[in-house]
């Protein structure tokens, strides 16, 4: 089985997604990797990576859609030099893909793997794109709940439409186990309204300075420090945002309501490294909090957030399982079994 692996966005939070699922892949079949340059450095000896100058993804929202595009054309003129079975495409945007996919052979052979792109289908012109090819080609996404949404409110025929468990992230644990921080709160996609409104109870009540409980949370708005809550502005340097990480019992996602049918990164970094989440009442964290209600809380506003730190009373023993759990059902080894699956399904 000849497998082509192409990336029509190359975002760069994507890197270790990518590179994991080029490894799982490498078990199952010969795989082709077309990538900008210098895009991967840790491919196993048996993938073929097939790098290109030329492809270059450019910033703002024309600009992206037409070096989506031209990566588009870059990757189908090389793909015909490759007798391929599948295309996994791991990112693209949905749009130009409706145009870009006559410009490869065997388009009934194309495997989108889905990020953003399910929740942006709230926009009625994206959505009339997608119903152009939804049911041409495979999509694969990483919760049961975004599957289910394609399926009942777009009509994806269910036998196109595949859960994957997204790949864990393991980050390096350089610190004993007392940790600085009891929360953190990290993400781009923080809502403001949510930071700001923490910021204001703390200014008012001063209960995490009483209580001598550090959290530090992420904005692109606000910054705020009174010793116990800080608040942080702008980009974080890997090495920074590791470090908050490694200093955290727990991790804290104030989304907005708009985060609606995509999974979280910042999840799975988070349950990976045996982290505690508390987020927002957003479907990701109503469906990991059913699957693993001791490790994954929903808190609905600044005040429950709160409260729950102040009250926290977790018994040791079911976190440890949770954990274990959750990570039985992410492994590498049931991503690689359900990978192939996907390949076999899509074949029949």
């Amino acid at each position: 089985m000849k497998i082509l692996y192409l990336d029509f966005l190359c975002p760069v939070g994507h890197l270790n997604l990518d590179i994991n699922q080029i490894k799982r892949l490498s078990n199952i079949g010969d795989v082709y990797v077309i990538s900008q340059k210098g895009r991967y450095t840790e491919l196993p000896s048996n993938v073929r990576n097939i790098e290109k100058k030329s492809i270059e993804i450019k910033q703002g929202k024309f600009s992206n859609r037409m070096s989506s595009l031209k990566t588009m054309l870059i990757s189908a003129i090389e793909s015909r030099r490759i007798d391929h079975d599948y295309i996994i495409v791991s990112s693209f945007e949905t749009i130009m893909f409706a145009l870009g996919r006559y410009l490869f052979n065997k388009k009934d052979r194309i495997i989108l793997f889905h990020h953003f792109n399910t929740d942006e289908l709230s926009s009625r012109v994206k959505a009339f794109f997608f119903r152009t090819y939804m049911n041409k080609v495979t999509h694969i996404v990483f919760s049961e709940f975004i599957r289910d949404h394609l399926i009942n409110k777009f009509g994806v025929n269910p036998r196109h439409v595949f859960v994957l468990p997204h790949h864990m992230n393991k980050i390096s644990i350089t610190k004993g186990n007392a940790k600085e921080y009891q929360c953190v709160g990290l993400s781009s996609s923080n809502d403001e309204n949510i930071i700001e409104s923490i910021i204001r109870k703390e200014e008012k009540e001063n209960l995490l300075k009483q209580m001598k409980i550090k959290v530090v949370l992420k904005s692109k708005e606000f910054e705020y420090d009174n010793g116990y809550l800080k608040v942080v502005k702008g980009y974080l340097e890997k090495e920074v945002y590791s470090d908050f990480i490694d200093n955290a019992q727990s991790i804290y996602m104030p989304f907005p309501n708009r985060f609606q049918f995509r999974m979280s990164g910042t999840l799975i970094d988070a349950l990976t490294n045996n982290k505690i989440v508390y987020g927002s009442d957003i479907p990701v964290m109503r469906q990991y909090s059913i699957k693993y209600p001791s490790i994954c809380k929903v808190v609905n506003d600044e005040n429950a957030f709160i409260e729950t730190l102040l009250s926290n009373n977790d018994n040791n023993k079911k976190l440890e399982d949770e954990f274990d759990k959750f990570k039985e059902d992410h492994s590498e080894e049931r991503i690689e079994l359900i990978l192939a699956k996907i390949l076999n399904d899509s074949e029949s």
